[in-house]
């Protein structure tokens, strides 16, 4: 039998994974670069801090003109935030709120659907920040929090399928426990060209195949309050949602920035995250990429150390690697690819210090022994992920390539936050630097 001490620990870890958790203050991400500088190939931080100026007339370019980069989804978040400040629950994110929990209180599962680039931005933040078998737990232990299916608009009839399979339909649901709802996403986008089927057809399409199976499951009067479309007013989703007389949210225009899409943080909302501390820390990076000297500010650093070396090598390929599975998706969207640190000339390694529950620890034989428990010592997995990390940068240093290291206090909405932010600004600035 679990002891009430342990009982405790259970009770706070499930606080920490807990969408409605109290947040920690924010704290800052920090890159080490000591394994980006090589004196022998003349990349060094005197390098680095020499380029100072470029990089300031960079930042000044950005600041004073926020689209002078292809990547001008920056300021947004910003924007989002001064918007609620100012009006609150009449401001976009204030609707995207009130919105948001009504849906999370009324139904106990949720099918996100939307274009493919909106419902990967939402799963891959719900996979960084979220319980990873969110699903699995109870609604008590889901702090209410419906459960979660992400639908990207692609004709995949299996995976549809699969999907109809579970959710309940052609009787009354009289329960929060038994009711599902449906967010349905959609964003502007160019228009096809002549004799291409526009995705936005299949988007309205598939919604309507949910919408009937959802209505099948309540009244008339009811059904308008499980489902929820979000996007901008010329979309087909949107007069749809508008001619049923269903809850939605009319965007006078789309952001570039997926992750900071209005949709996306709805759906963020819905499932439990933290949208606002999620905004809050993209908003502390663009302040800190504003404010701070090039050596301590981190988008500055990274775009200042993949054009120095692009610039040397002739060879701009530069990977994500993060050291844990939860931030692998947003790994891989800001990369643009699938990670492999033995291809890149630069690596960028995202490194948790903290974790979000008790700490686990393993047993490890002693070199290639076998498990003898007397050759076995313990080590936590948090020092084996560090010392892994470490054995990276080492073998890659021996190889002639650079590494920087990510290093973030704690995995949640606000380090995301950050990363997101901060990426974006690097991707903004190395593009100004590029075509100077």
């Amino acid at each position: 039998m679990a002891s009430d001490g342990d009982s405790g620990r259970r009770l706070e870890n499930a606080a920490l994974m807990c969408p409605t958790r109290i947040q920690p203050k924010l704290l800052p991400l920090e890159i080490d670069l000591s394994a980006a500088f090589s004196f022998e190939q003349g990349v060094g931080r005197a390098e680095l801090l020499q380029f100072g100026p470029q990089l300031e007339r960079a930042r000044q370019a950005l600041l004073d003109n926020p689209s002078a980069a292809d990547n001008s989804g920056w300021k947004q978040p910003q924007h989002i935030l001064a918007d609620y400040h100012r009006q609150r629950k009449t401001s976009l994110l204030g609707q995207i709120l009130a919105v948001a929990k009504q849906l999370r209180e009324t139904v106990d599962r949720v099918v996100v659907l939307g274009p493919p680039r909106l419902v990967a931005a939402a799963s891959s933040l719900f996979t960084a920040c979220g319980h990873p078998h969110h699903n699995d737990l109870s609604r008590g232990q889901r702090g209410g929090r419906p459960r979660i299916y992400f639908v990207p608009a692609l004709p995949d009839n299996d995976a549809l399928q699969a999907l109809l399979e579970i959710l309940p339909h052609g009787r009354l649901l009289q329960t929060v426990d038994e009711r599902w709802g449906i967010v349905a996403l959609d964003e502007n986008i160019v228009s096809p060209a002549r004799g291409e089927q526009d995705p936005r057809q299949l988007l309205a399409g598939l919604f309507s195949l949910l919408w009937d199976q959802l209505q099948s499951t309540t009244t008339a009067a009811g059904e308008v309050q499980l489902a929820v479309a979000i996007g901008p007013q010329q979309s087909p989703l949107v007069a749809l949602a508008e001619q049923i007389g269903m809850a939605r949210i009319d965007l006078a225009e789309s952001n570039s920035a997926a992750h900071f899409q209005a949709g996306v943080l709805f759906a963020g909302s819905v499932i439990g995250l933290d949208v606002v501390k999620l905004l809050h820390g993209a908003q502390a990076m663009a302040e800190r990429f504003a404010t701070a000297p090039v050596g301590n500010n981190p988008p500055l650093d990274l775009a200042g150390l993949w054009h120095l070396l692009a610039k040397r090598f002739r060879d701009r390929s530069c990977q994500i690697e993060p050291a844990t599975t939860e931030l692998a998706p947003l790994a891989r969207q800001l990369s643009g690819s699938e990670c492999s640190h033995r291809q890149s000339l630069l690596l960028i390694q995202w490194l948790p210090q903290g974790s979000r529950t008790d700490r686990l620890s393993v047993k490890i034989a002693a070199g290639s022994g076998s498990m003898d428990r007397r050759n076995c010592k313990e080590q936590l997995l948090t020092d084996l992920a560090a010392e892994n990390a470490k054995a990276v940068r080492t073998a890659r240093t021996a190889n002639g390539k650079f590494t920087a290291l990510v290093k973030i206090p704690l995995v949640d909405e606000g380090a995301v936050g950050q990363l997101i932010e901060m990426h974006h600004l690097a991707s903004a600035v190395e593009h100004l630097l590029l075509f100077a």
